[in-house]
């Protein structure tokens, strides 16, 4: 519990028939993706109704994150889909899997996300 918020586990918002708030389903999200080998994290911004969280996966460099661009675009049949990256320190990018597929819900600016989770140890292999 952080200031009256409950995070819910990836099993207990599976097992409520996926309820659950912004956080409980960037957990979902995270949980998932570790669990086929992926690496995530989760970000945290705020918006003008208060905190949210969401999930993000690791593609990697530009070029991976082209070739992933292109891909998302063609399985949702659209050529014109905005997908906005997170690019961290070391130019990796990643993909924000908030709400809409690929973009933010909340905050543009990403000088105000925090990092609030990252499997530190899938990011050494």
């Amino acid at each position: 519990m952080i200031r009256n918020d409950y995070y819910s586990p990836a099993n207990r918002t599976i097992a409520l028939g996926l309820a659950g708030d912004c956080d409980d389903f960037a957990i979902l999200n995270a949980a998932c993706i570790e669990a086929i080998g992926g690496i995530a994290r989760i970000e945290g911004g705020f918006c003008t109704g208060g905190g949210h969280a969401w999930g993000e996966v690791l593609i990697g460099l530009r070029s991976e994150w082209e070739r992933a661009q292109k891909l998302i675009c063609q399985y949702y049949q659209d050529s014109d889909k905005q997908l906005v990256p997170n690019i961290d320190d070391n130019g990796f990018y990643w993909l924000p899997l908030d709400w809409e597929m690929g973009q933010y819900t909340c905050n543009s600016d990403p000088s105000e996300m925090m990092e609030l989770y990252t499997s530190a140890e899938q990011l050494t292999k």
